[in-house]
Parts: C-alpha cells; structure tokens; sequence
C-alpha cells in the first residue's frame, strides 16, 4: 500500500473516532449552559463581528470556513430536518465536520511524529494518539461551533517544523498561528529557538503580525471600536491568573487536571517520573507543558487549555505502551 494510501486510511480511522464520540455534543449540547464561546463564533460565521466577544471575533478562519460549508448543507437539511432547517443547525453541522476534519488530520500528522520521536511500532503509535484523541475536550472541539481544532493542527505543525527542520512548515506555522489563537504567541519563541532558519524567520514574523494587527485594525474600525480598547480587554486576561490558581488549588480542580486524558493521565505521571523516558522526549516537546500550563492560568477552562499539549501527551503515551508491550510479550 503507498504511502498517501495509509495517510487516507489513518484520516479516515481518527475522523471515524472522533466524529461518533461527539455526535451526542453537537446534537445535545445545551447552548445555554457556558457557551459564550460557541454563540460569538456563530456570530462570526455569519459576518456579526459586534456581538462577538474580545476574544473570539478575530479568529475568523474557522466560522468563515463553515459558514461556506454551510451554503450546500442548507437545502439538503431542510428535507432531512425540516423542523430545525431555519435555525443554525446547518451552520452547526459544517462546523461539527469542519472540525472533526480538521482534528483527525491533526492525530494523522500526530501519528508520524510520535513514531519520528519515538521510534515504535506504527500499532503503538496509533494506540498512542488514540489514546489521547479519546480524551475529553477533544470530542467538545469537534462537535461544537468552536475554532479549538485549528489550534491543535496549529501546535502539531509547529512540532512538525521542528522536527523535520522544515522551512516551508515553519513559513505555515509563522502566518496561520495567530490566526488560530492569540496566545500562540507564546509558542512562537519555541519556533525561533528551535525551529530552522532562526534570523531568516524575521521578516517573515514582521509581516505575519502586520497582517494580523491590520486585519484586527478592520475589523475594529468596522465595528467602531477603538483598538486601544480591544487591547485593554485582552490585558484584563492576566487578572484571571490568582482566580484560576484558587480553582485548580482546590479538590474539584485537581480532579479536572487529572481527567484531561482520564486514565491515561495516571500514565503520563509515570513516564514523566522516569529519567530514562524524560531524556527520550525532545527538549521542544517539553517546553510545551510550561507554555501550556501559563495558558491554562491566562484562562477560566484550565483543564481545556492543558488539552493544546496534544504531541507531549501522545509521545509520552507512545513510551509507555511501548514499556507496557514489551513486558507483555507485544514488541
């Protein structure tokens, strides 16, 4: 079987398992209960940048995507769901694909990483990142009107670059990261440090946050607000630090850290704990924990925020279960 054959075949496998374990979010999920998140990208798609908040009106490549999804699955909805074909569950259903979509591609291109780094058998690796895909923010991402699924593509393909010394990934990740998510910002210095081409990455950086400090300028001036107002509202994310660290300090919030990946957490801890695993794992890979977890402080939805260090989870798991295999006699 070629290559591009086994890269269909695994989409195909993870775009299957993720898009049963969230169907019941997107049909189920109760849009009155947090989610202010999903209501601003729906305003979004539809061009409603007012309404949007601070944080999510900017990151428009995701709602206009499904929303020109959106446009073919109007009139097949409304003759298999007349009596909701008027609302925005046509828009809902291009985001729940868009972002299964997007998701399994990024566990696809996670998968070859792992083996990159790690050096296991492909079965391993897939138990790996299944592992991890089956975690429970994942199936959220994709059920949901969210853009948490271009982030996690964003922060595998950073890895990738890394990796591979890929200049013409590290030119992707340069102009689609901001885009994705402001606090990429904060991955950024992981790309310059390790990534390929350190002073030739520059101006390329320049003219990334032109484009995104114009478009944010538009989009602003469009809706009549200042952009000195927009960044005071961003400021205001750092004041969320001390009421993030009450949360997590407390028996609730420990448990939520520890079910990002549910049981398999437990064995993170464990590979974490060995010299011999911590030494295998790249130094680039590790800085995503730190960076992950300044995040989660920055943020409200701590244990969602932690979700982002998907390539640190799958390599670490791909180590365990390759300990695990070989004392059972599987490699």
């Amino acid at each position: 079987m070629k290559r591009s054959d086994n890269q269909l075949l695994i989409f195909i496998f993870f775009f299957g398992l993720l898009i049963g374990a969230a169907y019941n979010t997107y049909v189920h999920y109760d849009f009155s209960h947090t989610s202010i998140d999903c209501k601003a990208y729906l305003q979004v798609a539809n061009g409603n940048f007012k309404d949007a908040t601070i944080t999510h009106r900017y990151r428009v490549i995701v709602p206009f995507v499904a929303k020109f999804i959106s446009y073919p699955l109007d009139s097949v909805y409304a003759s298999l769901w007349p009596h909701r074909a008027e609302s925005d569950w046509p828009l809902r259903l291009s985001f729940y694909m868009l972002n299964t979509a997007t998701l399994a591609l990024a566990f696809t291109l996670l998968l070859g990483l792992v083996r990159k780094i790690t050096k296991t058998n492909i079965w391993l690796a897939l138990l790996a990142v299944s592992a991890v895909a089956s975690g429970r923010w994942y199936n959220y991402m994709a059920g949901l009107p969210l853009t948490d699924s271009l982030y996690v593509l964003t922060v595998v393909l950073l890895c990738m670059a890394i990796q591979q010394k890929s200049w013409r990934l590290t030119l992707l990740c340069i102009f689609l990261g901001p885009w994705a998510k402001e606090s990429f910002l904060f991955l950024a210095p992981l790309l310059y440090f390790y990534g390929p081409n350190r002073v030739k990455q520059i101006p390329f950086w320049i003219c990334s946050g032109i484009l995104v400090f114009a478009s944010r300028y538009g989009i602003d001036h469009s809706i009549g607000v200042e952009a000195t107002k927009s960044v005071q509202e961003y400021s205001g994310h750092f004041g969320d630090i001390l009421y993030t660290f009450g949360k997590l300090a407390s028996p609730r919030g420990m448990g939520e850290l520890l079910t990002v990946l549910s049981v398999f957490s437990f064995a993170l801890v464990w590979v974490w704990a060995k010299k011999v695993f911590r030494k295998k794992i790249p130094n680039y890979i590790w800085w995503l924990l730190p960076i992950f977890v300044f995040h989660a402080f920055l943020s409200g939805e701590a244990a969602r925020m932690l979700a982002f260090a998907t390539p640190l989870y799958a390599v670490s798991l791909a180590f365990a279960f390759e300990k695990m295999g070989k004392k059972m006699g599987w490699s």
